[in-house]
């Protein structure tokens, strides 16, 4: 994606055909899992990519008056493509990862201790540190790894976490990732790879429990739901309903309907994420197409909902190699 910007003459094998949408990759004024990075390309491809070891030139955190270029050639850029006659370009980032190495403080944890620097794009700092952030699993622990592990060989030696839906401050540095994506003259996003991602931290467990009760709206009524009585687990309070762990959903010995409903929550909060992100762009840019894409392995996301939520359906070919 990096060519759109960064070669003049890239343009020109669209002047005869232009085509009715252009995707740039994750050409966007701050990279959502590295922070403002000389880089435009994707989180595999050109930190290194399969294959190749880490390009530390790439992901070198830039000075506030170089971001402040960048988003000038982003947007002088779009404006010069759409001359031409494309009526639609747009970006993508992914909804959860973060990538760099939160004990030495590298990658987005060096953006996040500086910060205050690029407040003016990217607001204030949040008060928690990224590490608080990320997916953790039944017993607290984070989480390491994402599509690919904790760290894939072209991420050597820095790491590819997961952060958390449900925490206030990731949603909220995606809020204004959207704003910027927006404001530079995109028309519209790809949110890439919108999977349900199960985490037990107090913002999902919160969220569950607020979620049952809009459901069912008192302990009786989910009591009777999910049988609790026959598996001697009826509750009292609404604190005493868990979480399913990963590895009890589907076993005998878990409740069927708690593991069920954990499903559907963490379906709708995917949704409900990428509805939100939509809603920015759609109010700043009324009009622009926001989407997402489906693909087969992930049969977590309730596919009524994901079909209601997009502007236009999209199908990602993971092709299963033999």
């Amino acid at each position: 994606s990096g060519d759109y910007f960064k070669k003049p003459n890239y343009i020109n094998q669209f002047r005869d055909n232009p085509p009715d949408l252009l995707h740039v990759g994750k050409a966007t004024p701050i990279l959502h899992m590295w922070g403002p990075v000389r880089m435009y390309q994707g989180e595999n491809q050109w930190t290194g990519g399969p294959g190749h070891t880490l390009n530390w030139d790439n992901i070198a955190l830039i000075s506030p008056q170089a971001l402040a270029k960048r988003i000038e050639n982003i947007r002088n850029t779009l404006k010069r493509y759409h001359e031409i006659g494309i009526p639609a370009i747009l970006p993508y980032i992914s909804y959860h990862t973060v990538s760099g190495d939160h004990e030495k403080r590298l990658g987005f944890w060096e953006f996040y201790d500086k910060w205050d620097a690029y407040s003016r794009w990217a607001g204030t700092r949040p008060s928690r540190d990224p590490f608080d952030w990320l997916v953790v699993d039944i017993e607290g622990k984070f989480v390491g790894g994402s599509c690919g592990g904790y760290s894939p060989d072209y991420y050597a030696p820095l790491h590819r976490y997961r952060a958390c839906i449900n925490h206030p401050d990731w949603a909220e540095w995606h809020r204004r990732l959207i704003g910027m994506i927006a404001e530079v003259g995109y028309d519209g996003c790809f949110v890439d790879n919108c999977h349900p991602d199960p985490c037990y931290c107090r913002y999902c467990k919160a969220a569950f429990r607020e979620w049952l009760r809009r459901k069912y709206g008192d302990l009786d009524t989910l009591n009777k739901a999910w049988w609790t009585a026959f598996w001697s687990h009826t509750y009292t309070e609404w604190d005493q309903v868990g979480s399913p762990a990963h590895e009890d959903i589907g076993r005998r010995h878990a409740i069927h309907g708690l593991a069920l409903d954990w499903k559907r929550f963490c379906s709708d909060q995917t949704i409900s994420l990428y509805k939100n992100e939509a809603d920015i762009l759609h109010e700043l840019c009324p009009g622009i197409p926001v989407t997402t894409n489906a693909y087969g392995y992930c049969t977590s996301l309730i596919p009524r909902d994901y079909a209601e939520a997009v502007d236009v359906a999209a199908w990602d070919c993971y092709v299963d190699y033999h």
